[in-house]
């Protein structure tokens, strides 16, 4: 499915968002645009980290091996409300991948979501020249690299899928020994998701099972979450 969101994360978020709810089926996210930055302009670069400018908030996507896509750059894609030029060499910036990653990352996790930006324009450019023909120009060198990043979202399809149904059951082996309301037992089942992405093992489901409240069960995981986080560091 193709999605042109236009310019700006609340409208990306938006639309993002109602595809997301009309189609459960969909596991997977590839953002693809223009970005600014002080590289090279035509040059391609995904997003090994995703800023809201607004709000501070980060999202750390998961990416393919670097041998699988040898020119391609990773950097931090800062989204602004505004077009900039402010340009900056440890980041591109682009409108809408922190509105893409808000819609997205809560209901397919950051293991299906790719933000993939081409070089528009930077400091030797003029960022009001930037025309729908320039766009074309842009990106139609990069088609195969766009096709790759398809595939290897396509291919973590399945493992999404196991994943999610492990931390669905636990949630489930949990409920069934102590009460949760619905939205308690959806905050559960995002916890265990996040634990069993950032350990590689989801918590002992008996001992959690013999808390005496959902909101206990809730705030020993946020801790044990919390004390598992890590930031990207690049080489």
């Amino acid at each position: 499915m193709l999605v042109e969101t236009g310019p700006g994360k609340l409208r990306a978020a938006a639309m993002l968002a109602a595809n997301l709810s009309l189609h459960p089926s969909i596991r997977s996210v590839l953002n693809v645009g223009l970005a600014g930055g002080c590289g090279d302009l035509g040059s391609l670069w995904l997003g090994h980290t995703i800023l809201d400018g607004g709000s501070g908030r980060r999202w750390y996507p998961e990416l393919p091996a670097q041998r699988q896509l040898p020119d391609t750059g990773h950097t931090l894609i800062e989204t602004v409300d505004a077009p900039t030029t402010d340009y900056r060499s440890d980041r591109v910036f682009d409108m809408e991948a922190a509105g893409l990653c808000a819609a997205a990352v809560p209901v397919i996790g950051t293991g299906g979501v790719c933000c993939l930006k081409v070089l528009s324009d930077g400091p030797d450019g003029d960022l009001g020249a930037v025309k729908s023909i320039d766009v074309d120009a842009l990106l139609e060198p990069h088609l195969p690299t766009i096709h790759a990043l398809t595939a290897h979202l396509s291919q973590r399809r399945e493992p999404a899928r196991a994943h999610q149904l492990a931390a669905k059951n636990a949630a489930s082996c949990i409920t069934a020994a102590v009460h949760h309301s619905e939205s308690e037992r959806h905050q559960l089942q995002r916890l265990l998701s996040r634990h069993l992405a950032l350990k590689g093992t989801l918590p002992d489901t008996e001992e959690l099972s013999g808390c005496s409240s959902a909101a206990v069960i809730a705030a020993g995981l946020q801790e044990r979450v919390e004390q598992l986080a890590t930031e990207y560091q690049a080489n």
